[in-house]
Formats: C-alpha cells, structure tokens, sequence
C-alpha cells in the first residue's frame, strides 16, 4: 500500500508516465525516418533518456523484493498477466514469489524496475539459462499498463541482454501467445535476429540473437554488477 498522505507523488508520476509515452511516440516516428541499421540504437538510447529524466531506476531483483513484485502483479490488468503467463492467472503463490526472487544472479537473472517517486515496482525482466544448452536461456519480461509503449521494456531488455552475455549466454529463447504482437516487436527491436522456431495452437517460439552491446550504453544503465572479461 502507498501513503495516502502522499498523493502529489502520484500525481507526479502520472504526469511523467504521459510525458514517456509522448516521448516514446516522438522517438519512434524519428526512427522511422532513419536508416533501419540506426533504428535501435537511436530507440535504446532515446528510451534510455526518457527513463533518467522520469526518475526511473533499474537494479537488480533482491529477495527482499518479493512484496513489491506481488504488488506489480496485482496492478497488472488481466490481459497483462494473460499474456505474460500464457493464461489466466489471478495472483502469485508464496513459492512462486520465492523462485522469482531468490536468485543467483548467474544463470537466474532479474532486473526491475523502480519508481523513485513512488516506490512502485514497474516492470521486471528476467532470463533463465536453459540447463540442456548453457548458452541459450528463456527470457520474460512484464511491464505495468500504464508505462507500456514508453520505453521501459527496451531498456530493460537492454541491460538484460547484457547481462546475459556477461554469463556467457548468447541467445534467448521466448515463448509468446500468438496475440502477443508487443513482445514480438521488443524482440525485433532489441535482437541482432529473431527467428520463429515453432507453432503449437495458440503459442509461438522464438529463438533472438543477442544483439552487440550499444557503446555507451552501459554509462546510462544502471548496473548490477561488472562484467569481468567482457569490454
């Protein structure tokens, strides 16, 4: 729950969640209007900025999330959590809670997403290495309704892609409902390639290269922790 004693925050952050999305609708028609080569980079970086100045930050899943995690499901729309969890789901069970926060940061990883105008949990994105092919993990990511189509998924995908390659992993694996038309453009936009690998009813799989690190990037993102080995 969020003080009551605090509705200026809110409010605050409302007003920015629509200066996002406007800004996610200016950087996308700039976008368009480059060569496609440039259209991620520009994208990542302009996603980047958008979430600095709207006081956004980025860090890593600790244990001691598992409440503020609970609370971004609960805020999710029923759609949402339709499409993230491949069917209906209407709340997360303590053990479910425990396996999305206890994590080792190797070949478990999660990132999310934090207000710091009012504490709430965004978004979360996360990967897990498949056991049967180290260099291949299943990636997720959520994000609440009303910062959809503003940015934060890509940023965070970002950093999560460069996590991953600071494990040692070089492609993620996905598997969408075949509605769900906004994770499949995350994918392209933050892929070196996308590729689908198969069909069973209502659910598609994908495999993404993991795209090169976008230099700079890392100074604008904050980090979870260095990446010995990699430049």
């Amino acid at each position: 729950m969020y003080p009551a004693m605090f509705p200026e925050l809110l409010a605050a952050e409302r007003r920015k969640t629509m200066h996002a999305q406007a800004d996610a609708f200016r950087l996308g028609k700039q976008a368009r209007a480059t060569r496609p080569a440039s259209h991620g980079h520009r994208f990542l970086y302009g996603a980047v900025a958008a979430l600095r100045r709207l006081g956004v930050s980025i860090r890593p899943v600790e244990p001691g999330d598992a409440t503020l995690i609970s609370e971004g499901f609960d805020r999710l729309s029923a759609e949402s959590r339709r499409l993230r969890f491949l069917g209906p789901k209407t709340s997360l069970s303590s053990s479910e809670l425990r396996y999305f926060t206890d994590i080792d940061h190797h070949d478990h990883e999660a990132l999310i997403a934090v207000s710091r105008f009012s504490g709430r949990s965004l978004g979360v994105a996360r990967f897990i290495r498949l056991a049967d092919d180290p260099t291949t993990a299943d990636v997720a990511v959520v994000i609440a309704d009303e910062w959809q189509r503003a940015g934060l998924g890509s940023a965070l995908t970002a950093r999560l892609v460069e996590r991953a390659r600071c494990e040692g992993i070089a492609r993620f694996s996905a598997l969408l409902d075949a509605e769900n038309e906004g994770a499949r453009r995350l994918m392209r936009r933050t892929a070196a390639s996308l590729r689908l690998v198969g069909r069973d009813g209502g659910t598609m799989s994908y495999e993404m290269e993991l795209a090169p690190l976008v230099p700079g990037l890392r100074r604008a993102l904050a980090r979870p922790a260095d990446c010995v080995g990699v430049a």
